[in-house]
């Protein structure tokens, strides 16, 4: 997948847990949202995924 578009957000969501490779992580928010692929939702506006990182930095996506 190619980043095809990022935006700052104005709050910070809260955090969230991913399967990482240390097992299950709680993962901080980043302060920012990408788009992929140029994706879309099904009404045609963009769709933005929530940027998060774990320990070790490395970045998982989830709304």
């Amino acid at each position: 997948m190619k980043e095809t578009g990022r935006i700052k957000l104005k709050e910070i969501p809260f955090s969230r847990t991913f399967e990482t490779g240390n097992g299950e992580e709680l993962c901080n928010a980043t302060g920012y949202a990408v788009q992929f692929d140029n994706e879309k939702t099904p009404l045609g506006f963009p769709l933005f995924w929530n940027e998060f990182q774990d320990r070790e930095g490395n970045l998982y996506y989830g709304n």
